[in-house]
C-alpha cells in the first residue's frame, strides 16, 4: 500500500498522468459517519489517489488493512481492489483524484 502521511515531506513522485496517457480526470469528496464504508471496487483501468482530510480511515488493499489518520495521501494502482472505511467514532472525510486510462 502506498500511503504518504506527511504530504510536505518529498516522496516519491507516482504520477496520475503517466503512460498509458490519461483519457479522463475526475475528483470527489466523500462523507462516511461511523460503521459507514464507500464499498468494495476494482480500479481495473484506472488509478487514484484519496486524501483523509478529516477524521480516521481504515483502508483495505488487496487483503491488506491499515488505519489512516487526517492529513495521510493514499495512492491505489490499477487493477487494485480496494475499499474505505469508517470505524471510528467521528465522521470520516476525504477526497478523491481519479484517473482514466486508454
Amino acid at each position: 500500500m502506498h500511503i504518504h502521511k506527511h504530504i510536505h515531506k518529498k516522496t516519491k513522485n507516482e504520477s496520475l498522468l503517466k503512460q498509458p496517457a490519461s483519457v479522463q480526470t475526475g475528483s470527489g469528496f466523500v462523507l462516511l459517519h461511523k460503521g459507514e464504508e464507500a464499498g468494495e471496487q476494482v480500479t481495473e483501468k484506472r488509478e487514484e489517489v484519496l486524501y483523509i482530510i478529516e477524521g480516521e480511515a481504515l483502508i483495505e488493499m488487496e487483503g491488506e488493512k491499515e488505519y489512516v489518520e487526517a492529513g495521510s495521501m493514499i495512492y491505489i494502482p490499477p487493477q487494485k481492489r480496494h475499499n474505505v472505511k469508517n470505524e471510528a467514532d467521528e465522521d470520516l472525510k476525504y477526497m478523491y483524484v481519479v484517473s482514466h486510462f486508454v
